[in-house]
């Protein structure tokens, strides 16, 4: 006799425009969701998959937010608002830092179960669990505020595990995370949607790090449902998709990379070789919170023309370095100089005249009415010319913005916004960008045109310091990676040659294929 399946979402005819937006953001969709199925949901940014998200949560309401038509029927009931989905529907959402409402870590995992006023016991057991879940034990005292954006994102997935939701939705849940808590998420969900009845849906672009857990794979396309079915015979049709869309930027991507190939070389002396002459450097720079020493005597130094990743574990100091070398952060000890000269006193207004910083959160740097006016803000406080409206034209065609000119920013996708605040620093030029996690929530297509994007940058003299989780990327295109470790400077060195030492340390993530390994060559030892 066949297992009945329960149906636990539906969707009929589903349609939603945002006030102030001319297109659709969902257009027209069908689908049914079982009890017990994993749904991997990817599509280029913007397409509409986190908006997906939110009205299946019940966050997004007609005639609130916008217009709707066509309804979601969660469980069997027809559009029930998010305070009566709470204990059904657990969202992990793309912005940690919107979805912390606490003081403490151990708070912010209690305070689900607390409103769902359970016994203290087992809130107790539920906060535990949690944290053993996504491995933030060591973090359970700890301050939000003091969080790195990973391990935000570890916390805000532990808040809605120990509500235990019979269907978890995760919005790119492992955007901001190093690869070893990418690792321990996917285990997690894994364990969640064997071992129990529970629904899983993740929205993701980098799709190969759930193919194997995931029964059904959706692939959206300009708010329209265009694949649902098994996600290996859809790889296809999602591949094709992104192909299409990002043929012109690949094409372009892959001169640059010829251009950089001499890069690679079988000596530890490449890293010293001059690229350029020094534009930014630091001596022995410390900062500490709450007496404990989050960057640890970092030296390292900057040529025009570079491309360099900071690499390390989330916590390790990468978001700190970056805070502290624009001034926002005040080094309690060491130097930082630009061209030989000491900047270590100038305030962050001075400083931002020549560098740039992308915050890993991109909220934290939207302040505008519209897109076009957050593309000029900078430039109007940091250049005395004028803001060249050709060029604020020609980024907002080349990152996919032309569409949002005189929209609101709240209106695009984390990634969109990504892509805008790189524009406000592309608007005004700074010698050195600082770039904290760019790549995160882009898709194929756009990850290309960013690398496209800094490679010309750095090709004209400029240099480009980038925050990034992501090691086949980093052992393409950049010249040198900074890894950092408990904040220390680890290694600084040419990629290959900093993959193959963490491989031979225990960073199962970083070992190499025969071909990436024969670029290391002879390399000392050290």
């Amino acid at each position: 006799m066949p297992i009945e399946t329960k149906n636990e979402i539906m969707a009929s005819n589903l349609s939603f425009t945002y006030y102030g937006s001319e297109t659709p953001a969902l257009n027209h969709l069908d689908f049914c969701i079982n009890q017990g199925d994993f749904v991997l949901i990817t599509g280029m940014s913007g397409c509409g998959k986190s908006t997906l998200a939110s009205i299946m949560a019940g966050f997004l309401r007609d005639q609130e937010h916008g217009e709707m038509s066509g309804e979601v029927v969660v469980k069997g009931t027809k559009a029930k608002p998010v305070e009566e989905l709470a204990g059904t529907i657990g969202v992990i959402q793309q912005d940690p830092d919107s979805q912390l409402c606490t003081f403490t870590v151990k708070e912010e995992i209690a305070f689900g179960p607390e409103n769902l006023c359970l016994e203290v016991a087992e809130i107790e057991r539920r906060v535990d669990q949690a944290a053993k879940q996504v491995n933030i034990q060591v973090l359970i005292e700890r301050e939000n505020h003091t969080l790195s954006g990973g391990q935000k994102q570890r916390v805000a997935i532990a808040s809605i595990l120990a509500m235990e939701p019979a269907i978890l939705i995760l919005d790119e849940p492992t955007a901001n995370l190093d690869p070893q808590g990418t690792q321990e998420v996917v285990r997690t969900l894994e364990m969640i949607n064997k071992c129990t009845d529970h629904t899983v849906i993740v929205i993701e672009h980098r799709i190969e790090r759930f193919l194997a857990l995931a029964n059904r794979l959706f692939v959206m396309e300009k708010g329209r449902l265009i694949y649902d079915g098994e996600p290996i015979a859809g790889l296809s049709v999602y591949q094709k998709c992104m192909w299409e869309a990002g043929k012109v930027s690949r094409k372009s991507l892959m001169l640059h990379r010829q251009l950089k190939e001499p890069k690679q070389q079988n000596s530890m002396t490449v890293a010293s070789n001059t690229r350029g002459k020094p534009l930014l450097e630091g001596k022995d720079l410390c900062y500490y919170i709450e007496q404990k020493k989050v960057l640890d005597a970092i030296t390292f130094k900057i040529r025009a023309g570079e491309l360099v990743a900071i690499m390390g574990n989330n916590g390790s100091g990468k978001t700190s370095l970056f805070l502290t070398l624009l001034g926002i952060y005040r080094a309690h000890a060491g130097e930082l100089f630009m061209h030989g000269k000491s900047i270590t006193t100038d305030d962050v207004g001075e400083r931002a005249k020549h560098i740039g910083l992308l915050f890993q959160n991109p909220n934290h740097q939207i302040f505008e009415k519209t897109v076009a006016d957050e593309m000029k803000m900078p430039s109007q406080f940091l250049r005395e010319e004028p803001v060249d409206e050709e060029i604020v034209e020609g980024l907002l065609e080349r990152l996919s913005l032309q569409a949002y000119k005189n929209k609101p920013p709240f209106l695009l996708s984390q990634g969109e916004k990504k892509r805008l605040t790189l524009a406000t620093l592309l608007t005004y030029q700074p010698e050195i960008l600082l770039l904290d996690e760019p790549m995160a929530g882009q898709d194929q297509r756009h990850l290309d045109l960013l690398l496209q994007i800094l490679l010309e940058y750095c090709q004209r003299g400029n240099s480009c310091i980038v925050a990034c989780h992501l090691p086949e990327v980093v052992l393409e295109y950049f010249d040198r990676v900074l890894f950092m470790e408990d904040g220390k400077l680890l290694y600084d060195d040419v990629p290959s040659l900093v993959f193959h030492k963490l491989a031979k340390k225990g960073y199962v993530e970083f070992e190499m294929t025969d071909k990436n390994a024969q670029m290391v060559g002879d390399g000392n030892e050290n």
